[in-house]
């Protein structure tokens, strides 16, 4: 343990089974609609105004999502708030600006967190055929990156899409990923696609490839890649700090390994 902290287990029971999870905040503003509640089969409304933010843990099991409030105020210091029950399996989950953002086989979906209402799909062939391929030859979703809020970046094993909000394509060109991701990360602007060679950095603004870091066999511990996991022999393992310099340095300075 290190000393001056102290960290409490805090176990959830119902989410047995969990093959996906994420962790983030709700923020109320004063005009921000009360959160539904919907454990137990009923629907009612808590007055949370007040205050400013909910911490909130969303955990998939099967094809139900169950969000929960975690607080030391509470008493056991979590609460179910309410279920989303999902039409396939989750493959990846994020919270991006008071919505749950859900990745599905060809497809992403953002559900709100503030009041129950229905997904908002960031993909959509009908509307723009020039995306039906994704359809056609199914591919494992592994991240949303909300560009603008307009534009997001939907991350595949395959290539990365540009798309709006009404889930048309924003943008003609794709991103071609050079070495398929087995993990991806993201600290703004970069994103880090890990595979068994390296990883890759783009910069999502301008989907540019900047460079590989010759880490072969690198996975991240957090969502950021901060934090990696390099296990490059069965002998070897190590812990990679990757710090951004800032964008006004050289490329090759951008991440430091310690």
């Amino acid at each position: 343990m290190v000393e001056g902290i102290n960290a409490e287990v805090i176990k959830i029971e119902e989410t047995k089974g969990c093959s996906l999870f994420c962790c983030g905040k709700l923020v109320y503003t004063p005009s921000s609609p009360s959160l539904s509640m919907s454990s137990h089969g009923k629907n009612n409304t808590t007055d949370y105004t007040s205050l400013n933010e909910t911490h909130l843990l969303c955990a998939a099991v099967k094809k139900v999502v169950s969000i929960y409030e975690i607080s030391s105020c509470l008493k056991p210091k979590y609460k179910k708030l309410r279920e989303i029950e999902l039409t396939m399996v989750a493959q990846s989950m994020q919270i991006i600006n008071n919505q749950l953002c859900i990745g599905f086989q060809s497809e992403f979906a953002l559900y709100s967190l503030a009041q129950e209402t229905a997904p908002i799909a960031l993909l959509q062939p009908d509307r723009d055929r020039s995306l039906q391929f994704l359809i056609k030859d199914p591919i494992n979703a592994l991240m949303a990156i909300q560009i603008t809020s307009e534009e997001f970046l939907l991350v595949f094993e395959n290539l990365g899409v540009y798309v709006n909000i009404n889930g048309c394509r924003n943008r003609v060109e794709e991103i071609m990923w050079p070495n398929k991701p087995l993990h991806v990360a993201y600290t703004s602007p970069y994103l880090l696609c890990f595979c068994d060679r390296g990883i890759d950095v783009f910069n999502v603004k301008t989907g540019e490839w900047i460079q590989i870091l010759q880490f072969a066999k690198t996975k991240p511990l957090d969502r950021a890649g901060t934090l990696c996991l390099s296990n490059e022999s069965q002998d070897t393992c190590r812990l990679i700090h990757l710090k951004p310099i800032g964008e006004g340095n050289l490329l090759k300075s951008i991440f430091h390994n310690r």
